[in-house]
């Protein structure tokens, strides 16, 4: 049996812990295999128990046309890593370390799963607003960020 491969991509701080207790029930699953997604120095301090993690380039925010660069050199590393990985299904919680990935994934027909921040109540996210029109499934976390995804579907806070 194929194992489906999901790739769980995030920044730091309350997207990784947004991410991590999205999928927990999903890292008990045999029929899965695990690869993570998000930046060399995000201080992620939980090791993972499955599946390993890979580093893309942090497109911070700064000068637009550092940022530029930084982002084209983190679209190079996330295309690097899912040409080697191929994962099926990609997880993202936002922020823009993760948009790389998931517009490789759309690319190259992956399932791309989105959870917006539950930060944002009254409002979207730059990363979420950017993900709702590539996400086959896209995840709010308050009923009031429903006015601004309208499609979205409401999974509740996980913070």
């Amino acid at each position: 049996m194929n194992k489906i491969k999901v790739c769980i991509a995030f920044s730091a701080g309350g997207h990784y812990v947004e991410a991590m207790n999205a999928c927990s029930l999903l890292l008990h699953r045999q029929d899965l295999e695990f690869t993570y997604i998000t930046y060399k120095n995000n201080p992620v301090k939980k090791v993972f128990s499955r599946g390993s993690v890979h580093y893309v380039t942090h497109p911070y925010h700064c000068f637009f046309i550092k940022r530029f660069w930084l982002f084209l050199r983190n679209l190079f590393d996330s295309l690097r890593f899912f040409l080697k990985y191929r994962p099926d299904v990609v997880i993202s919680t936002g922020a823009d370390v993760t948009v790389g990935i998931m517009l490789v994934a759309k690319m190259f027909g992956s399932k791309l799963l989105y959870i917006e921040t539950g930060a944002n109540v009254h409002g979207g996210s730059l990363t979420g607003k950017l993900s709702y029109r590539l996400a086959d499934l896209f995840i709010v976390q308050w009923p009031e960020q429903l006015k601004q995804y309208p499609y979205a579907i409401l999974g509740g806070a996980l913070l």
